[in-house]
């Protein structure tokens, strides 16, 4: 028995893609003797549609109100499509759609899916207009926006039958082209495969940008191509990453050789472009700083005050709120006594569970199995050798530091350079001139991209320091 296809046109409830529901389905069959069956269902949805939709997909809401809902023609649907590849203009989306309906239903949907559109512009590759109507208007197939689901499924169908339906079935050498074009229907409809193709499988930085070429999104990964398909992977069940997918138009990326840089210049790139789907890194603004004040012969305390305030600057916050948070989590996981370092008013807050948020402003990410703040008096060597152990972990190893990693090519070597304790940037040096370590400060700033040092930054290079900094080569100055 040879391959079925359906081909499948849908109208849904709304613009807000995690909101939507199916109002009309249609489908039609097609196989080696040509165009088939036909389905058409109007569906009624959980939620009223506005007048306007219901123009839109010229239904009318007496029609939609004694539908039946989709509970009632699941069955239909499935015995329709059995055994056979789905196959639509946005198949994804539309996949998508049918899967949760099933799953609010009670049933499971699982096929095949390949998307016409991007076979259809691939096929036509030299051609002057890409779009549907005109693709269609060369084909002599009578396609207009305006149709009716059922109208839009039969001119698929003999846009199918006339282009591909002989090489799917027929020519032994394209049968993987099934499997190839149901890979290629999880990437982003405006996103040419191409351009998956080209990306390295590479260290550095990726970005997503829609068709104006902003930037919507960034990310960081130690091999490009596979980290961007991920992305494309997982929308079946999340909803929100299709507003992102149909965003995407093109793809472009920066190599970095090093993690470190890598994990650096995702972070900057972020607070530069603020891309709409980054949700992290994005404080640009701090208000609020840890100080670290005493006298010799007394007690360490923390003094969370305004930036400006006098005293040792151990961290800056974006809040008052996120500065306590992390100083009564380092209180807890050093063991101090609240009361000692100036935090007992504040003693109610470490009760219980640590806030969720509080890996991103602290480097330790094991909060659940944190010891409660210690409650039992300390001579002031004991608790200031605890406080000395905490400046410690939220500092770097020496105020002036070159970190030298692999770098783009074997040529060359990556190093982050460090200066009066502040993160100043990046260079590639040519790696035959990382012999003698007096002068690499020098050549160091002679080729140095400059950076903006923020509390991220210091987090990100002091997480990597205590986890990778044997990998690194580090020389202070």
């Amino acid at each position: 028995m040879g391959t079925t296809f359906t081909i499948i046109e849908i109208e849904f409830s709304g613009s807000q893609l995690r909101h939507n529901h199916l109002v009309e389905v249609a489908m039609v069959r097609i196989d080696q003797n040509g165009i088939g069956p036909q389905l058409h269902r109007v569906i009624q949805p959980p939620a009223p549609v506005s007048d306007f939709l219901l123009a839109l997909v010229d239904l009318d809401r007496n029609t939609l109100c004694n539908a039946p809902v989709f509970a009632d023609v699941a069955p239909e649907i499935e015995a329709f499509c059995a055994n056979s590849v789905l196959v639509g203009m946005n198949v994804r989306f539309s996949y998508a759609l049918l899967r949760r309906e099933f799953r609010q239903a009670g049933g499971r949907f699982v096929r095949k899916h390949i998307c016409l559109k991007r076979m259809t512009e691939e096929h036509f590759v030299q051609f002057k207009t890409k779009t549907t109507g005109g693709i269609c208007r060369h084909l002599g197939i009578g396609f207009s926006p305006s149709l009716t689901a059922p109208q839009r499924a039969i001119c698929m169908a003999q846009l199918f039958e006339k282009l591909f339906l002989n090489r799917l079935l027929h020519k032994p050498a394209d049968k993987s082209l099934i499997h190839q074009t149901a890979a290629a229907a999880k990437l982003p409809i405006n996103l040419p495969f191409a351009k998956i193709e080209a990306l390295p499988n590479a260290m550095g930085v990726y970005y997503f940008t829609d068709h104006k070429g902003r930037i919507i999104y960034l990310g960081k990964s130690n091999d490009i191509k596979k980290r961007v398909l991920s992305h494309f992977n997982a929308d079946l069940e999340d909803f929100s990453r299709f507003e992102m997918k149909t965003a995407i138009y093109d793809v472009q990326y920066r190599l970095t050789g090093s993690e470190l840089i890598a994990l650096l210049l995702e972070s900057d790139e972020i607070k530069r472009y603020m891309p709409k789907f980054n949700r992290a890194q994005r404080r640009v603004k701090y208000t609020h700083g840890v100080y670290i004040e005493g006298q010799p012969r007394q007690y360490l305390q923390f003094n969370i005050a305004p930036l400006g305030s006098e005293g040792f600057l151990l961290m800056k916050f974006a809040s008052k709120w996120r500065a306590l948070s992390f100083t009564l989590y380092a209180a807890a996981q050093f063991g101090l006594n609240l009361s000692l370092c100036g935090l007992g008013a504040y003693a109610r807050h470490a009760a219980g569970t640590l806030p969720a948020y509080l890996p991103d402003v602290a480097d330790n990410t094991e909060t659940t199995a944190l010891p409660g703040p210690a409650d039992q008096p300390e001579t002031v060597p004991q608790h200031n050798a605890r406080m000395a152990q905490l400046i410690t972990q939220y500092s770097y190893p020496a105020p002036n530091l070159l970190l030298i990693d692999k770098g783009r090519t074997n040529t060359e070597l990556s190093v982050v350079l460090i200066e009066n304790n502040v993160y100043a940037g990046f260079a590639y040096i040519p790696a035959n001139t990382a012999t003698e370590e007096s002068k690499l400060p020098d050549v160091v700033r002679e080729y140095l991209i400059p950076f903006r040092d923020n509390p991220d930054v210091q987090r990100i290079i002091r997480t990597y320091l205590r986890q990778h900094g044997q990998n690194l080569r580090i020389v202070a100055f």
